[in-house]
């Protein structure tokens, strides 16, 4: 018995010295899409992307808040600014923790580019050479579409035709096929996780 637990705290120990890591995985609500109300005179939604767990973590959502900000990390308050929760959403196709830890690296990723905010595009990108549009190809970007190039990005659909639905693929048609977009149409293509604050 004690030459069993000798070998197995030896092996602890080469794990650990190794650097052998458990491998990283989302939790909580991490790369879901939130919803709040009230955005030009209750005309639409806005949207972001959940970057940590929950509401109550430091800076939990990725957002492009609105006319003269870029895409950003943000407190929960800064997400609200005083609104209604809607909602916390998920594409239809349930991606796996580890595809929502591509999300949340995605959405960090957009965060330190300075994309700036636009009222009138969900995306708009400057000119590409790769056959998908990279975080540093975009200039500017709508809240909502924040959401959906995080998600079309990883081939989890949400809007637009069988042949236009990927706003990441660098095409004119397929960003243009998005245009009757808004962040509340947004919600009508994904599934709905909880109506309740993510805490």
């Amino acid at each position: 018995m004690k030459k069993f637990l000798f070998i197995t705290c030896m092996f602890m120990v080469l794990l650990f010295s190794t650097g052998v890591e458990q491998t990283k995985a989302a939790g909580g609500y991490q790369g879901y899409a939130v919803y709040r109300d009230n955005v030009l005179y209750g005309y639409t939604w806005h949207a972001g992307i959940m970057y940590q767990k929950y509401a109550s973590d430091y800076q939990p959502v990725v957002q492009a808040p609105g006319p003269g900000s870029v895409v950003k990390h943000d407190t929960w308050s800064g997400f609200l600014t005083g609104d209604k929760f809607m909602g916390v959403y998920r594409p239809n196709a349930d991606p796996s923790s580890a595809q929502r830890d591509l999300f949340v690296v995605m959405a960090r990723n957009m965060a330190t580019y300075n994309i700036s905010y636009t009222i009138y595009n969900p995306i708009s990108v400057s000119p590409a050479t790769g056959t998908y549009v990279k975080p540093g190809d975009i200039y500017d970007i709508r809240c909502d579409g924040v959401v959906e190039y995080i998600y079309e990005y990883y081939g989890f659909r949400v809007y637009g035709s069988n042949s236009g639905w990927n706003i990441s693929y660098n095409s004119a048609a397929n960003r243009s096929a998005h245009s009757g977009m808004n962040p509340q149409v947004q919600t009508n293509y994904l599934t709905l996780i909880t109506k309740v604050t993510p805490n």
